[in-house]
């Protein structure tokens, strides 16, 4: 899913993602509905988990913090 790595994020966003990356309980502001249809999260019975494609995103946002939309 190609959107997911290149769909523009905000820094308030990808903090959420990074979150979720570490295990730390979803916020409730979470935009669960746009991370699941971008294939970043997936809803899970205990809650939303990232996903490969997600772990893919953050890393590449990490690698070029320059890219980063604001927000």
């Amino acid at each position: 899913m190609v959107r997911g790595l290149l769909a523009p994020l905000s820094r308030r966003e990808i903090s959420h993602l990074l979150h979720l990356a570490q295990g730390k309980a979803s916020e409730p502001d979470l935009p669960a509905k746009r991370f699941v249809m971008l294939g970043l999260v997936e809803e899970m019975p205990e809650g939303f988990a990232i996903t490969e494609l997600g772990r893919r995103r953050l890393d590449a946002e990490q690698a070029n913090p320059a890219t980063r939309q604001t927000g």
